[in-house]
């Protein structure tokens, strides 16, 4: 099937975020015991919260923060950034630069564990190919949405109405790939082709080579001259192709 013109809540799995920004827990300089193992780590996880808020519930594991040398013990500004993109999986990497009023002074590089943690809709059973989904057949769960690999629901009425794309198990998180538009059109139904030029209308009869929803273009057959076509789902029995692509559709 060709893309659906329904427009849904989908939401992708983290998008790019603030690239450059002073961390909230620093307010101008810091005193020299503020500047530590325990500051610098804070520091780091309040940037990645800052990072991915808007995401979902953050939860930060395992900071690991290297050796400070020389740095510890300062009256340091510290400013933050996210190394590498936030749409890719795995440890994050965060890059903390050492600021003296106007002089940086070091840089260290902080990785921690992070959960974004989202309320998603999972498949309450087990749900077959081509399957209607309903109410009933989804619920919600609390998940880690930068694990999932592809996009999610977050509302209901997104799924419903729609139907499952493939065999989709009980438990698992609901995503764009596994579900489409009920078609209107099924592969191998007869139909009536349409093309309007002007005040001209041309019609034949063909054969869908497709299913397809309604806004959707699909590929049919001509009966008459045998010619592949592309056009746009109307309803359960039109498809309107464009006269000024396919002239030999009247042949």
């Amino acid at each position: 099937m060709g893309n659906s013109p329904r427009s849904t809540r989908i939401h992708s799995t983290l998008v790019a975020a603030l690239a450059f920004f002073a961390l909230t827990t620093v307010s101008g300089f810091l005193s020299a015991e503020e500047i530590s193992c325990t500051s610098v780590r804070a520091a780091a996880e309040d940037g990645i919260r800052r990072a991915f808020g808007d995401r979902g519930d953050v939860v930060v594991h395992a900071a690991r923060i290297p050796e400070l040398g020389d740095l510890e013990g300062q009256d340091l500004d510290i400013r933050c950034r996210l190394a590498g993109s936030p749409d890719a999986r795995g440890p994050v990497l965060v890059s903390l630069d050492f600021w003296k009023g106007d002089e940086k002074v070091g840089r260290r590089s902080v990785s921690a564990d992070v959960e974004v943690l989202r309320r998603v809709l999972v498949t309450a059973e087990l749900l077959d190919r081509h399957a209607l989904i309903e109410e009933g057949d989804i619920r919600f769960e609390e998940a880690d949405v930068r694990i999932l690999g592809g996009e999610f629901f977050t509302v209901v009425e997104d799924l419903v109405g729609r139907r499952t794309r493939r065999v989709v198990p009980e438990g698992r998180v609901v995503l764009a790939g596994d579900i489409e538009e009920v078609p209107v059109i099924e592969r191998g139904a007869k139909i009536l082709i349409v093309a309007r030029i002007g005040g001209i209308t041309i019609r034949a009869t063909g054969k869908a080579l497709q299913d397809g929803a309604a806004g959707e273009s699909i590929d049919v057959r001509n009966e008459r001259s045998g010619k592949r076509l592309r056009g746009i789902v109307v309803n359960k029995n039109l498809v309107e192709i464009e006269l000024a692509v396919y002239p030999q559709l009247g042949g």
